[in-house]
C-alpha cells in the first residue's frame, strides 16, 4: 500500500508538472521570447551560449507568408497543439507518444527572414537533445515547403 501511495504522488505530479501553463509572460508582457534557463533541455535562436543556441529560421516572405508556412508545417507535425497565435507570433506545445511530456515551441517573426524560435521542455533537466532535434526538423520541412513552391511557381 505505501509504494502504491508513493506512485500515485509521483504520478499526480508528473500530471500537475506537464499541465502547467507553457511559456512565461514575457512575449506577452514585453513582446520577446524568454531566455533559456541553465538547463540543457532549451534551444532558442537569441540565446549568446553554444549550449543553448539555435539559428534562426529562415522563412521568406512577409509575415503573413511566413506565417502560413509555419502553419503548414507544425500542423503537418504528430500530437501538436496551437496554443495562441497573433500576426508576428506562433506558441505551439508539443507532446511526446510515450510519457505525454509537454514542450513549447514559440516562433516570432520579424522583419526579413529570418523567424525567431525558442523552444524547451516543461519538465525535466535534460532533453536528450530533443528540442534541437524538433527545431532542424522544422527547418528542413520548411526548407523542403520553400522548394516546392518555387518549382510550382516555374
Amino acid at each position: 500500500m505505501k509504494h502504491r501511495s508513493r506512485f500515485l504522488t509521483l504520478l499526480l505530479g508528473l500530471v500537475s508538472a506537464t499541465a502547467v501553463a507553457g511559456p512565461s509572460a514575457d512575449f506577452i508582457e514585453r513582446g520577446q521570447l524568454a531566455p533559456c534557463p541553465s538547463s540543457p533541455n532549451c534551444v532558442s535562436s537569441l540565446a549568446t551560449d553554444d549550449g543553448h543556441r539555435i539559428a534562426p529560421l529562415a522563412v521568406p516572405g512577409d509575415a503573413s507568408t511566413q506565417m502560413a508556412a509555419l502553419l503548414a508545417v507544425v500542423r503537418d507535425m504528430p500530437r501538436t497543439e496551437i496554443q495562441a497565435q497573433t500576426e508576428n507570433y506562433l506558441w505551439v506545445v508539443f507532446s511526446s507518444r510515450l510519457m505525454r511530456f509537454r514542450d513549447d515551441v514559440e516562433f516570432l517573426l520579424g522583419p526579413g527572414d529570418g523567424v525567431q524560435v525558442r523552444s524547451a521542455s516543461r519538465l525535466g533537466y535534460s532533453d536528450l537533445g530533443v528540442n534541437r532535434a524538433r527545431v532542424e526538423t522544422i527547418r528542413a520541412k520548411l526548407s523542403q515547403g520553400a522548394r516546392v513552391s518555387v518549382r510550382a511557381s516555374e
